[in-house]
């Protein structure tokens, strides 16, 4: 068993959980109060404030005040929602990294469970269990499991690359292990998250880990995730990923090219592991065939009628003058 001795605010923690926020008011208390109540205590709070605009940093503040493993980073403006996610992960400290939404909560014995399966098999860079999808009234959305022969410790890296870039068409989700709780050495070393300014980076940023590490699942409903009536590309229509979703017609073609270069350029993947590459790039278009380009077509359409049109007109005119010969 793992201890669950009190973090001293000198003790080096063994876990870090890396929080961003944006004016979340409603909800981090909730987070906050799953958090500190744990089994497990040997962690840090890393707390990210993307510069709110209503009272989170308040909330916040009461909590730092009165527990000396949460440390709270309010920034000077909002730099975008991959950014700060990125930023928090940056300041770990921890030999254990993990993210959580402040709309998410966990079960008491959820770090708990994690820490031990990382603990006992080294293989594995990566950990994480079952997850309840809740709407925000609490009430069950969906349940999402991956085990038999959905278990990704079972699947060779390029099976699971191609699970997670084809995630758009094949709803698995596999993209969702980026709540996993990760090794921090690994985690750091990998490329970042922010590094790519494009829809769904999620499952860009994953597909570095399927080709690097073995994933744990762990089955059992630990971690609630809160399902929106909204997207984040309609809650956040100012971030620069949800601009493009809402309004590039390219956007998805932009994700399917960032695909290559941040995989290429991963220092976690072996390079033998790098000849996978096209194949997980072929697989993520695939998935977004139907979205690469959502603009007006009207242009794709205009050459061929024209085309007609010029070839009609003159094949009238050739039977015209024929016509008049005759």
């Amino acid at each position: 068993m793992v201890s669950t001795k009190k973090n001293n605010i000198n003790e080096r923690p063994k876990v870090s959980v890396g929080l961003p926020i944006y004016n979340g008011e409603k909800t981090v208390g909730r987070a906050l109060n799953h958090i500190l109540t744990q089994n497990y205590t040997n962690y840090e709070l890393l707390i990210s404030d993307n510069a709110s605009t209503d009272n989170t940093e308040s909330i916040c503040r009461i909590y730092e005040q009165k527990h000396n493993s949460i440390k709270y980073f309010k920034r000077d403006h909002n730099y975008g929602i991959s950014n700060n996610f990125n930023f928090v992960a940056m300041q770990a400290k921890g030999e254990y990294f993990i993210w959580m939404h402040d709309d998410d909560y966990w079960k008491p014995e959820f770090l708990e469970t994690l820490v031990n399966e990382l603990d006992s098999k080294p293989e594995i860079g990566l950990s994480m269990c079952a997850i309840q999808r809740i709407k925000i009234n609490g009430d069950k959305h969906d349940l999402i499991r991956f085990n038999n022969n959905d278990d990704p410790y079972y699947m060779s890296p390029l099976r699971l690359m191609n699970q997670i870039a084809g995630g758009w068409a094949n709803k698995k989700r596999y993209h969702l292990f980026m709540f996993s709780m990760f090794r921090t050495k690994l985690f750091l070393t990998a490329g970042k998250y922010d590094d790519n300014d494009v829809p769904h980076p999620d499952r860009i940023f994953m597909c570095q880990f399927a080709l690097a590490t073995k994933f744990s699942y762990i089955d059992k409903i630990l971690y609630f995730r809160t399902v929106h009536e909204q997207p984040m590309n309609l809650r956040h229509p100012n971030d620069l990923q949800n601009t493009m979703i809402n309004h590039d017609p390219w956007g998805y073609s932009k994700t399917v090219l960032a695909l290559g270069p941040f995989l290429f350029n991963s220092r976690i993947i072996p390079w033998h592991r790098k000849l996978y590459i096209p194949i997980g790039l072929f697989k993520m278009a695939w998935a977004y065939k139907w979205v690469l380009y959502r603009g007006n077509l009207n242009w794709y359409f205009k050459i061929p009628l024209s085309f007609t049109k010029s070839a009609v007109k003159n094949v009238r005119s050739v039977l015209y003058k024929k016509s008049k010969l005759s």
